[in-house]
């Protein structure tokens, strides 16, 4: 309500400006509507805090192709390329798992105090280093290699320790209970529901 207010008060040249609107709620119709630029001229982006410091990516809706915008967003840090608003909000799930991980963490470090004589700070600076080598490794080739993570997985030791984890977690419901997480935060982004998991 309060961006619409803002976009009203302003005055856009529809041959020089565009607008990317940084309000992850607001609808491309209302932005278009309220800028009174043509659709081809409006997008909207989601930054998460990381992009300050040039990592992580921006997720950009930007139904018409935008070459300028999309080249400088990747000279910020990284920018995803979404056509539709339904896209976004699909894509927005992935900005939506650092819960998810930190929980892990932090139940791998709990682990650890309860199995090792490590002090908390110890086990923390353990378990963050362990997943920061690993994301380390999977970002490598990850713009050119469509099957990164698939690889990874692969490159496992037959019969290892790692590939055993992953069987034991996935015969766990793991697996199924994210895909479940991320069912449910798309339809409470998109207002289907409270995206709480009953029972």
């Amino acid at each position: 309500e309060q961006a619409s207010t803002v976009l009203k008060s302003l005055k856009f040249d529809p041959k020089r400006h565009d607008l990317v609107s940084l309000v992850s709620t607001a609808k491309l119709d209302d932005l278009v509507n309220d800028s009174g630029l043509d659709a081809s001229r409006v997008s909207k982006m989601i930054c998460l805090p990381s992009i300050a410091s040039h990592q992580g990516v921006c997720l950009h809706c930007c139904p018409t192709p935008n070459p300028l915008l999309t080249s400088m967003f990747r000279r910020v840090s990284g920018v995803v390329t979404l056509k539709s608003e339904k896209e976004m909000e699909a894509a927005m799930v992935s900005t939506c798992i650092m819960g998810p991980v930190y929980g892990i963490m932090r139940e791998s470090r709990d682990w650890l105090l309860r199995h090792t004589s490590l002090s908390p700070q110890e086990a923390s600076y353990l378990m963050i280093q362990q997943y920061i080598g690993a994301v380390q490794d999977a970002e490598r080739d990850c713009e050119t290699n469509p099957h990164r993570l698939d690889d990874l997985i692969e490159e496992q030791t037959a019969g290892g320790l790692n590939e055993q984890a992953l069987a034991n977690l996935e015969q766990l419901g793991g697996l199924e209970a994210q895909r479940r997480v991320m069912d449910a935060t798309v339809s409470r982004i998109r207002g289907e529901t409270d995206g709480s998991i009953g029972g």
